[in-house]
């Protein structure tokens, strides 16, 4: 779920989507800031539109 805006183009890295319960995962040491880095290309296996 963390990857969804991202996947979707919304923002570049998880930690950037003010909405997501993955700040709270960060502050319980779940997971590092970081996570998943800057995704320039999601390839996520679902068809383009019209395609």
């Amino acid at each position: 779920m963390y990857i969804n805006p991202v996947k979707h183009g919304l923002v570049k890295s998880a930690i950037e989507w003010p909405y997501s319960s993955f700040h709270r995962d960060v502050r319980n040491g779940l997971y590092p800031a970081d996570w998943a880095g800057k995704v320039e290309d999601f390839q996520a296996g679902e068809r383009k539109a019209g395609g």
